[in-house]
């Protein structure tokens, strides 16, 4: 990526919005912890009207990669429905950043989806030297998982997002859920899909 390019992405006005898409079901139940169902009846109806108005059964992610912020503007009078719908009725920050210096697909979709930088996600680039087997490795190679291949097709390795260190938002919705949310993600590029569903914590 050039410097220019660099700068482009870094002054977006759009964090998210890329050929993946993530899907996720969250149950009627999700928000509700242990400690809660124990108080008294008083504070747990309060707290359950509360969640009833702020609870989503359907949490959908898009990321368009590559998409520079100026594109809003400049295409969204071509736009109805969905797109348009978004930008008219949803938040809109047009000031947002990458304050980081790889701006490449694995680390974007990890930061997106864990709320984290580089540093603290541990997903640096699409590609880095790995010291323990002295070779390069891309963000998603797991020795240890085995890729399917689709309608009998034949695939070579595996792909997992073990190399994320932090929880990803569908994680954590699964996680308080008991296990209940459905998570479910569409992309060409497993970097692209597992880095923001966080399928490690559902194999």
């Amino acid at each position: 990526m050039n410097g220019l390019a660099g700068k482009m992405i870094g002054r977006s006005k759009i964090l998210l919005m890329a050929a993946m898409f993530v899907a996720i079901c969250v149950p009627n139940g999700f928000g509700q912890n242990a400690e809660a169902k124990k108080e008294a009846p008083a504070q747990k109806k309060e707290k359950v009207n509360i969640a009833k108005v702020a609870r989503p059964k359907l949490v959908v992610v898009i990321v368009v990669d590559q998409m520079r912020g100026d594109y809003v503007d400049k295409f969204r009078g071509q736009w109805n429905g969905g797109l348009k719908r978004l930008v008219d009725e949803g938040a809109w920050f047009r000031d947002a950043a990458y304050p980081y210096a790889a701006t490449e697909t694995c680390v974007g979709h990890a930061t997106i989806s864990t709320g984290a930088f580089p540093a603290t996600h541990g997903i640096v680039a699409n590609a880095w030297w790995d010291r323990e087997s002295q070779k390069m490795v891309a963000c998603t190679t797991d020795a240890k998982a085995k890729n399917s291949g689709y309608a009998g097709g034949s695939v070579k390795g595996g792909d997992d997002a073990a190399r994320l260190r932090m929880p990803t938002f569908s994680d954590e919705l699964k996680f308080q859920a008991g296990g209940a949310t459905r998570i479910v993600t569409f992309s060409l590029k497993a970097r692209r899909q597992l880095c923001s569903a966080g399928t490690r914590r559902m194999r």
